[in-house]
């Protein structure tokens, strides 16, 4: 699997991800932009892509492709946990609201942290199963 198969991949899961994922802690549209998030920090960190995706990109249904660099997904599972940490210390729900322009939260997200890392941890261990 190349790089860009990975994140695209990524995308793909994050579509039936955002449909089944329920946190009664967490508002829709706030699950949402995390994974949004989580997916445009991890593609710019780790494959140099500025994927720009928006939360309405999942919804659309549409699968994505791209090709880069040879990345096998099993090789990934560390990288994905890493960034997920470093990701965590900026602070998840800071992050979301920074990035306001891609999603519905218009610069608002409530969440606690510790839920929102619980999320990022739901999706990558349902990433690595699919």
């Amino acid at each position: 699997m190349t790089s860009g198969q990975v994140v695209f991949s990524l995308c793909d899961y994050a579509q039936e991800f955002i449909r089944e994922y329920k946190n009664p802690k967490i508002d829709q549209k706030v699950i949402d932009a995390i994974v949004v998030d989580f997916i445009n920090y991890f593609a710019g960190i780790h494959c140099g892509m500025d994927l720009a995706l928006y939360t309405d990109d999942l919804r659309d249904g549409k699968k994505m492709s791209e090709e880069g660099t040879v990345l096998q997904k099993n090789v990934i599972l560390p990288t994905l946990n890493f960034r997920k940490d470093e990701y965590d210390e900026f602070g998840i729900i800071e992050s979301v609201n920074r990035n306001d322009h891609m999603n519905e939260c218009g610069g608002n997200a409530k969440a606690d942290n510790a839920e929102a890392v619980k999320l990022i941890e739901e999706f990558i261990k349902g990433y690595m199963a699919a």
